[in-house]
């Protein structure tokens, strides 16, 4: 087997507009999906020339491809990362565009209103959902204490969330990576994570789109908002770009799920931010999934 992948042809990858080129033996190529297989060995330009140009996949992607087809995994690069922010509207030329509901944000403020009536925390005056945290925190020790058996409803959610497609394999690796960087649940990886994820299933990679997942699932796992020792530390910014990114591209179903669960989850914190607000408004099905999800709490 390894005398073949050695033997084999390179196929040659142009990426991205400034047309950076990189090599993969074909054989290698070919094994990681039939969609790969047939652009490798196909009776056509692609395949007799053994040269592809993915003009719209950025470089950073690319390398984790790039490793993951020789080893089995990728890390995300740690120096000079060349990640390209989402920019609003640049999304799916041929996507539909959704209108969002007007008065979103009055919807989810209500939300949130009745959301903490139910919970009946005792409090004094009920918080903005820009002061929540603060109210939350200062009661987090009573709260736990008197916590009944059965979970809330945001824990209900939470455990609906950490439960999604859980893939056994994968769980354990992601979690031998954190234990070996320490205290590493960086959300600046998130969103090459997501663009791994998107990058394999546009190409039907299966086994790296089970692995990206993971690694976006793992990591929201440990960033839940509502946990005092991490809310000082985390970055929203980085969370709301993975969340802006999943509904400015065509993302695959199961991953904008993830996130709308997650941000359902933690909207209390999220909320208080203006950037999410805008996304929030300016996509309709995001809006309304999240309304959906936080009815369920």
């Amino acid at each position: 087997m390894y005398s073949a992948i050695a033997s084999s042809k390179p196929y040659r990858f142009i990426i991205g507009p400034q047309r950076r080129k990189f090599t993969i033996h074909s054989a290698i190529v070919a094994r990681q999906s039939d969609y790969l297989e047939k652009l490798v060995n196909g009776d056509f330009k692609e395949g007799n020339e053994k040269t592809v140009h993915w003009e719209n996949v950025d470089e950073e992607t690319f390398v984790c491809f790039w490793q993951y087809a020789y080893t089995g995994s990728y890390d995300i690069p740690r120096e000079e990362p060349k990640i390209t922010q989402a920019v609003p509207g640049e999304g799916s030329e041929d996507g539909d565009e959704m209108e969002s509901p007007k008065y979103t944000s009055e919807i989810i403020d209500e939300l949130l209103k009745s959301r903490r009536h139910e919970e009946g925390r005792d409090e004094g005056s009920r918080p903005s959902a820009r002061d929540w945290e603060w109210g939350w925190r200062k009661n987090t020790k009573s709260a736990a204490e008197e916590r009944p058996k059965k979970p809330s409803n945001r824990g209900r959610l939470w455990e609906l969330f950490t439960a999604l497609r859980p893939t056994v394999e994968n769980e354990a690796e992601v979690k031998s990576e954190q234990k070996n960087e320490g205290y590493d649940f960086d959300a600046s990886d998130l969103l090459c994570h997501a663009r791994v994820y998107v990058f394999a299933d546009c190409h039907g990679i299966l086994n790296l789109m089970k692995l990206s997942y993971d690694r976006i699932h793992q990591t929201l796992r440990n960033l839940d908002l509502r946990t005092e020792t991490l809310a000082s530390i985390i970055d929203l910014d980085d969370i709301i770009a993975l969340v802006d990114y999943c509904f400015e591209t065509p993302a695959p179903p199961d991953l904008k799920e993830l996130v709308v669960l997650y941000s359902a989850c933690n909207i209390e914190k999220l909320w208080a931010d203006e950037q999410f607000q805008h996304i929030i408004e300016t996509h309709g099905d995001l809006s309304r999934a999240v309304i959906a999800s936080l009815l369920r709490r």
